[in-house]
């Protein structure tokens, strides 16, 4: 063998992995930004939905992806608290006709029986008494899920 070929066959294996590790740590470089932000996405939950990503200044696509998920971050919480404006009325709106109801109901039988039964055209109807629903309406916020989003049934309903 003669002294190129043993500079090739020594140069050459060397210069690919030399390429190769300089490709992985460019590469792994480059990517880092993206991670951040995959990182600092999956820190943030529906209570904390105010927080928002830096943006590089460098102007690429990587500040355009975190201006895009901040702008979706806008979103998310707008409706977030759309949604939680509209539960605590719906509640709000909903227990002065059930209170209402229960009272009357109470009254008409003579106490405060939860279940009562009315005949009618010869055929029995049930009705179950509002106290139920009252209950329902108090945990709708709950039930309809806080910051952090739905809470699923709710005990006692």
């Amino acid at each position: 063998m003669g002294d190129v070929e043993v500079a090739l066959a020594v140069g050459l294996p060397a210069l690919l992995v030399f390429v190769a590790v300089t490709s992985w740590w460019v590469v792994g470089r480059s990517l880092r930004p993206i991670d951040q932000i995959r990182a600092e996405v999956a820190t943030i939950t529906g209570s904390d939905l105010h927080r928002r990503l830096p943006v590089p200044r460098s102007g690429d696509e990587v500040a355009r992806l975190a201006q895009t998920m901040n702008g979706m971050l806008d979103r998310l919480e707008t409706a977030a608290e759309r949604q939680r404006a509209f539960v605590a009325d719906a509640s709000h709106e909903l227990r002065s006709p059930l209170n209402a109801l229960r009272t009357q109901l109470e009254v008409g039988v003579g106490g405060g029986n939860e279940r009562i039964v009315v005949g009618r055209h010869g055929g029995m109807v049930h009705f179950a008494g509002p106290a139920r629903g009252a209950r329902v309406v108090v945990r709708l916020p709950v039930v309809a899920g806080g910051p952090d989003g739905p809470a699923g049934p709710a005990k006692g309903l």
